[in-house]
């Protein structure tokens, strides 16, 4: 099996730029990938800043500059999806990013602290604590303390309010920055994808990447059940983990092993504006590793981009293979001169190499057993006793094999599902099934469906006592009913 993902990052759109232009170019590329090979994606994962953000510190500006540029975004990738995965949003995955934050809501929930010099020592002590609540600001030399802890948390608001508007209700993001995680299996691709806020305790004078522990903690059981399937779990959040000695703008990475602990295979970001590929080991003895990809800026202009870098994204194939799982990272490069409007999409660099694609082996994934699979579905079953969600697990293995015929049977009996019955058990090769089709259609007292049942050769044939009671019923059922007896 290959999937594919379609990753974008940091779109930035400036105001005086169009998103039909960006669409036009993205239409035009993708009409290229067959020639060069590519396998046309089948999923999106956007790593965050989906839009530019406000300058202005007043909340009421802020909020409706923010909201504007929502709007625009909501369209653009409404589109997207409708040129790459013929409008199912179900199969696009959004993460935030800094410039997601509304900081004038930031700033609001400070204020600056009155600190006597001898108090200073003490202060830097608790600006470096982990999550601290205070703050340096270097404009004015002073420091601040978040007061309002809710309105801080609430710097999320525009972000959270897209995201549920975008998914129409049936997906939401929390404003709790515990619980800022969530999980999409896409069981159709064995993958499952994990979206983080990598923005805790980010604001206008913190620009470190965060993610809380909690966010991981608290889907760590759903993770290892996930692992158990055989689903290959990729990671996505924002910021990127290695930085410049003056930079303080990445990842605290020592969430990464923990990632690693609770089988993530792959991890997906942006934020540092171009494409590359390392891999982060999780200490010196182990020999498990964390590839990460990072995708450049989609559209931002030379204020985003780095010195020689330029407009890029990506897509990235996954092959899962008998020995391991091949990822394929095709890079996608502006080609145009000087950010001009329209892109013209092409191979682009990959760090430093220009082969406008890299390979990553890493290890196979482990596919669990057909037993395991459906002990993992009795037992949500029982707990949930949502059997339709149980049979509907069940019919994407092989139903000729006993075990998972027998379960399916199982539960549809359990649900009354007599309908359902008769449509899988069409060719009952054993007495025990024989007999649940015949209660079923008892059951539903239909004489055209007891009578093709009774045809069926196996029925028809067998010389088991229990089926000839049965047959010999319905038979009589069917008589005293064409004689209006019944």
């Amino acid at each position: 099996m290959k999937i594919s993902i379609l990753h974008i990052s940091d779109i930035h759109k400036a105001a005086k730029d169009k998103y039909d232009y960006l669409l036009s170019s993205l239409a035009l590329d993708y009409e290229k990938y067959k020639e060069e090979g590519i396998t046309p994606p089948q999923l999106i994962v956007v790593s965050g800043d989906i839009i530019q953000g406000s300058g202005s510190l007043d909340i009421e500006t802020a909020n409706k500059e923010i909201a504007q540029q929502y709007t625009d975004a909501s369209f653009f990738l409404e589109e997207l999806c409708n040129l790459f995965l013929k409008g199912n949003k179900a199969r696009i995955v959004i993460a935030p990013g800094n410039h997601d934050v509304n900081r004038a809501i930031a700033m609001k929930s400070m204020k600056k602290m009155q600190v006597s010099p001898t108090d200073n020592k003490n202060m830097a002590k608790e600006l470096w604590r982990s999550g601290s609540n205070i703050r340096w600001n270097w404009e004015d030399l002073s420091f601040y303390k978040i007061e309002n802890t809710e309105l801080y948390n609430s710097r999320f608001d525009n972000f959270c309010n897209f995201y549920s508007d975008f998914y129409e209700q049936k997906r939401s993001y929390n404003i709790d920055p515990e619980k800022q995680s969530s999980i999409i299996d896409f069981e159709e691709f064995n993958l499952a994808v994990v979206d983080f806020n990598s923005c805790n305790n980010l604001d206008n004078l913190n620009t470190s990447g965060c993610i809380h522990p909690s966010c991981l903690v608290s889907i760590s059981t759903e993770l290892r059940k996930l692992h158990n399937k055989g689903r290959l779990i990729i990671g996505v959040w924002h910021h990127h983990v290695n930085g410049l000695p003056c930079e303080s703008n990445y990842l605290d990475k020592r969430i990464l092993s923990q990632m690693i602990n609770n089988h993530i295979n792959l991890g997906i970001h942006g934020h540092q504006h171009v494409c590359g590929i390392i891999n982060e080991y999780k200490d010196f003895f182990d020999e498990r590793k964390l590839p990460l990809i990072s995708a450049g800026t989609l559209y931002g202009g030379s204020k985003e981009l780095p010195y020689g870098a330029k407009r890029q994204y990506n897509v990235i194939e996954i092959e899962y293979k008998l020995d391991s799982t091949e990822i394929v990272v095709h890079s996608r490069e502006d080609k145009s001169h000087s950010c001009f409007e329209f892109i013209d999409w092409g191979k682009g660099n990959i760090e430093t190499l220009e082969l406008g694609k890299n390979i990553i082996q890493i290890p196979v994934i482990r596919q669990p057993s057909i037993d395991s699979v459906i002990n993992e579905i009795n037992r949500e079953a029982e707990l949930s006793k949502d059997y339709s969600k149980a049979i509907n697990s069940l019919l994407k293995y092989d139903t000729n094999n006993p075990f998972v015929q027998k379960t399916i049977l199982h539960y549809a009996q359990m649900n009354n599902d007599n309908e359902f019955i008769l449509s899988f058990l069409d060719n009952p090769t054993t007495i025990d099934e024989a007999i649940i089709l015949l209660d079923c259609v008892s059951e539903l007292m239909d004489i055209s469906k007891i009578e093709n049942v009774l045809k069926i050769p196996f029925i028809a044939e067998s010389k088991n006592a229990s089926i000839e009671y049965k047959k010999n019923e319905l038979q009589f059922y069917i008589k005293t009913k064409k004689n209006g007896k019944y």
